[in-house]
């Protein structure tokens, strides 16, 4: 087993999108709904006067963003669509080795 010499870089780290990709839940909801297209369908019954944190939340990722250089490589866009299609595989019972091997390949740019 490997141990770390240092515990520098241990702890916690926030993983999310960057502002610009920062949405509503409501937002995130017609995504999902759009990229699963049949069928799918949701009212939106927040409050009109809901208090701040209810209709938006962010996860700080400065930490991690500053210990290892990372940054989101996927847009909202790709990432709620990817997700959908890997949930509709699930719900259809599919293979879901092929369609992680084919997501992780997109995702590295690998063909």
């Amino acid at each position: 087993m490997m141990q770390a010499k240092s515990h520098k870089l241990s702890g916690y780290y926030n993983v999310g999108p960057d502002n610009e990709d920062c949405i509503t839940t409501g937002e995130l909801a017609d995504l999902f709904v759009k990229y699963w297209d049949t069928g799918a369908h949701w009212n939106n019954l927040s409050e009109q006067n809901a208090p701040h944190e209810a209709s938006f939340l962010k996860l700080d990722c400065r930490k991690l963003k500053d210990a290892f250089g990372w940054k989101p490589v996927w847009h909202i866009e790709k990432t709620v669509k990817a997700t959908v299609e890997w949930y509709k595989v699930w719900a259809e019972a599919g293979n879901l080795d092929e369609i992680t091997e084919k997501q992780i390949l997109d995702f590295f740019h690998i063909k």
